[in-house]
Parts: C-alpha cells; sequence; structure tokens
C-alpha cells in the first residue's frame, strides 16, 4: 500500500514537472524582432480585403509562431510562416526570421489596430529582459489608401561603442504620402514603464529617430559609455497620412540594438528601387572590413532571384556581389524588404538595405 502511494506522488509529481516544464518552453526567451507590413492588394475591386506580410525573428532552436489580430474582432490563427532569412549575434547566438501572409475582408473603412502579442523577450537585455512585447500595424482604408509606410531590418542591427552612431531604416510608401517616424510608448511596444526607450546605463544616453529624407528613418544615439555586448529593445513606429478627413496608417518595427567593441563592415550601397514586370534587373553591392574576410547572407529575397557570388560564400575585403532579378506578373504591386549582409569571423554584420517595388500590372 505505502509503495503504491509513493508511485502515485511520484507520477503525480513528474506530471507536474512535465506540465511545468511544457509551460516553461512555451513561454521561454525567444522574440527578436517583428513587423507588420499590409496592403490592398486590389483596390478598385476589393477595397476592403487587406494583405498582411508578418514578419519575426527567433532563437533558431525555439522558432516561434503569432496570431495576428486583425482589429476588428477576429483572429488568423497561430502560424510560423517560411524561413527567410538566418542572422547570429557576437556571441553566436543564432536566429531565424520567418514570414507569413495573411489576407482579411474589413466591413468597413476606416482605421483598425491590427497587431500580434506575446511573452517573452530575450533574456540579458538591459530594457525589456525576459518581457512581454507586441507589435501593431494601423489600417487606414478609404480615401484612396492602399499601402502605408513599410520598412525591414535584420533582427539585430549592430552599433561600434565609443562614439555617437547613426543608422538609417529605409522606408517606403508606395502610395508616396508624407512621413515620419518616432519612438513607439509602452502600450505599443509591450515594453514596461520605463524602459519604453532604451538607456545607456553609464550616462543615460537615449537614442533618437527622425526623417531626414522621405524614404529613411535615421536613429541617432551617443554611444561613448556603452559597453561592448549588450543588446537594447529598439521600437519605432513608421506614420502616414492620406485623405480628407485624413486616415493615419502605422507600421512598427521592433528589433534588438547590439552594442559591439568591433568596428562594422561597411555596406554603402542599396536603396529603393520600382521595377516595371518583366523587365530583367540588376544591381552591385559591395562591402569593406579591412584586413577581415566576409560572407555574404540575405533575407527577405524574392524567390526567382540570384546572387553572383552566392549567399554563403566567404571572401576578402572587398566583397562584391551581383543582384539579378526578373519580376513576374504574381509580383505586380509588392514590395520586398531585403537585407544583404556582410558578417565578419568575430560575427560582427554589416548591412545593405535594398527595397524593390514591383509596378501593378
Amino acid at each position: 500500500m505505502r509503495n503504491r502511494v509513493l508511485n502515485q506522488v511520484a507520477v503525480a509529481c513528474l506530471a507536474l514537472a512535465c506540465a511545468w516544464g511544457w509551460s516553461a518552453e512555451a513561454s521561454a526567451s525567444h522574440f527578436r524582432h517583428g513587423t507588420i507590413n499590409w496592403r490592398t492588394p486590389d483596390p478598385e475591386n476589393f477595397p476592403l480585403r487587406v494583405e498582411f506580410t508578418v514578419t519575426s525573428s527567433w532563437r533558431s532552436d525555439f522558432i516561434g509562431s503569432t496570431n495576428l489580430n486583425f482589429g476588428d474582432g477576429t483572429l488568423n490563427g497561430a502560424l510560423t510562416g517560411t524561413i527567410i532569412g538566418t542572422g547570429v549575434d557576437s556571441n553566436g547566438n543564432a536566429y531565424t526570421t520567418t514570414e507569413y501572409v495573411a489576407t482579411h475582408d474589413y466591413s468597413g473603412g476606416g482605421e483598425y489596430t491590427a497587431f500580434f502579442d506575446s511573452c517573452c523577450r530575450v533574456a540579458g537585455l538591459v530594457n525589456g529582459a525576459d518581457g512581454d512585447f507586441r507589435v501593431e500595424a494601423t489600417v487606414g482604408l478609404g480615401g484612396g489608401n492602399t499601402a502605408p509606410l513599410a520598412t525591414g531590418s535584420t533582427a539585430i542591427v549592430q552599433l561600434e561603442r565609443g562614439g555617437v552612431r547613426t543608422y538609417d531604416f529605409v522606408m517606403f510608401d508606395a502610395d508616396g504620402d508624407p512621413v515620419s517616424c518616432r519612438l513607439a510608448t509602452g502600450a505599443e511596444s509591450g515594453l514596461a514603464p520605463g524602459e519604453e526607450i532604451p538607456t545607456v546605463p553609464d550616462g543615460g544616453a537615449q537614442p533618437t529617430v527622425s526623417t531626414p529624407t522621405p524614404d529613411v528613418c535615421r536613429l541617432t544615439w551617443d554611444l561613448t559609455n556603452a559597453v561592448g555586448g549588450q543588446q537594447y529593445v529598439l521600437h519605432f513606429v513608421l506614420e502616414s497620412e492620406r485623405g480628407s478627413p485624413a486616415l493615419t496608417s502605422r507600421t512598427a518595427l521592433d528589433l534588438l540594438i547590439e552594442v559591439t567593441s568591433e568596428p562594422i563592415p561597411s555596406c554603402p550601397d542599396g536603396g529603393v528601387f520600382t521595377l516595371p514586370i518583366g523587365v530583367p534587373f540588376s544591381t552591385s553591392l559591395s562591402a569593406t572590413d579591412p584586413g577581415n574576410d566576409l560572407t555574404l547572407s540575405v533575407t527577405g529575397k524574392p524567390g526567382t532571384a540570384t546572387f553572383t557570388p552566392a549567399e554563403g560564400t566567404t571572401s576578402a575585403s572587398p566583397f562584391n556581389t551581383t543582384f539579378d532579378w526578373t519580376p513576374a506578373l504574381a509580383d505586380s504591386g509588392t514590395t520586398f524588404f531585403m537585407q544583404v549582409n556582410f558578417t565578419t569571423p568575430q560575427n560582427v554584420t554589416g548591412t545593405c538595405p535594398l527595397v524593390l517595388f514591383t509596378e501593378p500590372a
């Protein structure tokens, strides 16, 4: 009898341990980055039909899913998507970027806040460690608005410590509307009070964002007193308006800023290109980091596009590669946000952003 009771207790304890383990795994710290871009693919025939592209990045050995809330009381259901890229931080910790497309028909015009949220962020961050995350997009339907300002990024952007650093996030508005960018509120990002804006512990320096040109959101941050290896959550919002009365559209980008003690490879090429359907497009990109070999990787590449030399190639600096692609009819009206990455043996990465907008057929 005593043995039977002990066995029952052991089974109960094992079940409790398993349940705790599954729960811990489900809420493990694995979220690195996310954004939601949207468009109305057929504004004439289906003006209330919206196509969402959801991009997110996770710890490579625990790739999570997101459940997109369309902002009108309906959910898309949990999806992971397909892998569109990978990367590492300076310690070699790998992440994987996934993407999926979801389509939703709204009942009327106006503004809707689509979002996904959950737990948890990465452990060990200066702000937001192990915390909740939330990524939003405000859908403004009406007034001829077909798409908001949109952007893309690697999950981790690295900046060298020891001075004032700037980084340009390329953004694009297919409607050509006036645009701006700003840091997010805690309600928008899921970050706790006091952690919404990253702060260097030594001296309290905080970043700012600005819009020096219509296609750039510029990050500026004094990292004089920052320490190599520190990682921060940066969450900012792109905004545009259209119509009368004006409808506001917003797109958020949530990512990590990692401070390094090594110089960042320089990659000045890339940019925003509008491409006609069926016409071959080619552009060259080059990165330099004197004295280092560089390895090429790409996030967000169209399926039929090629690089020469190909992704995975390692070459001495300067590294030159050529991108070639012919957009097909199925690509009509789509914006591709590509990150062409050059990584050193020390796991420091420089990125050329490449934004490709295919003209509507």
